[in-house]
């Protein structure tokens, strides 16, 4: 009889021990991310959109071009009037150096004149072409064309976002402690992000934490994770996350 109420122990304590290292609930998050926006520096008409959205662009390419027609009529008549400034002081020095350094009448003063016209000219000219070169606009990084928000013809006023990007490095999740498990997680600490369709779990890193709970978003109110209250967190890895905004995703302890 002794022997069976040691038994029947040693079964209920086996069993509340193993309820109490049940698995964790996976915590509820989700795939954000910060786009990088594409605007022009000067206004313009668009002339062209090299890209489509969704897209995979190189850190670089051209993404679009506005108008240059002014700027070019700007270029020809600079690079003409450089022309003739350097053929009249190619002149002026070779009627200088058969007169072997007599110039009289003034000449030298003229010689003078024509170097400042040549160097004007030359200012000119690189500012020129410096902002015709700004009418081709190329992404400032690699990622995903996220949205276009203007058309070819539509004019387009300066620092205004024609289209945005988003790098692989700028996707990271949001996700949802109960405040029940809130003092078990630290910043910096790693995590494991799993999704559906995802190979193999993403390790990242805890980089923000909320300094007040909230309630829950109503995407986070699954029934087996439904909490009166929740801190928001953010996990980012070092190269970006192979996720697309949206998409729900579970978050664990990497410990």
């Amino acid at each position: 009889m002794k022997s069976r109420h040691q038994w029947l122990a040693l079964m209920m304590g086996l069993l509340l021990c193993g309820c109490g290292r049940g698995p964790r609930q996976p915590w509820f998050g989700y795939a954000e991310g910060k786009d990088i926006f594409v605007s022009p520096t000067k206004p313009g008409w668009l002339a062209s959109v090299n890209v489509q959205r969704g897209e995979f662009v190189k850190k670089g390419q051209v993404l679009f071009t506005l108008d240059d027609a002014a700027l070019l009529a700007a270029r020809d008549q600079t690079e003409i009037a450089l022309k003739v400034a350097r053929q009249q002081l190619s002149s002026l020095r070779t009627e200088i150096a058969s007169a072997r350094a007599q110039t009289g009448g003034g000449t030298g003063l003229q010689l003078g004149q024509l170097m400042k016209q040549e160097k004007a000219a030359e200012a000119n000219l690189t500012a020129t072409q410096f902002q015709l070169s700004r009418r081709r606009v190329v992404a400032p990084t690699s990622g995903k064309v996220e949205d276009i928000y203007f058309r070819v013809g539509q004019f387009v006023p300066a620092t205004t976002p024609v289209m945005s990007v988003l790098p692989a490095k700028n996707v990271f999740v949001r996700f949802f402690v109960p405040q029940a498990e809130f003092s078990n997680v630290r910043l910096g600490e790693r995590v494991r992000v799993r999704c559906d369709g995802c190979s193999r779990p993403i390790t990242a890193r805890i980089t923000f934490i909320a300094r007040q709970q909230q309630i829950p978003p109503p995407m986070a109110l699954l029934a087996a994770s439904r909490q009166r209250l929740v801190f928001q967190l953010e996990a980012r890895a070092r190269d970006g996350m192979p996720l697309s905004p949206g998409q729900s995703v579970d978050v664990t302890p990497a410990r």
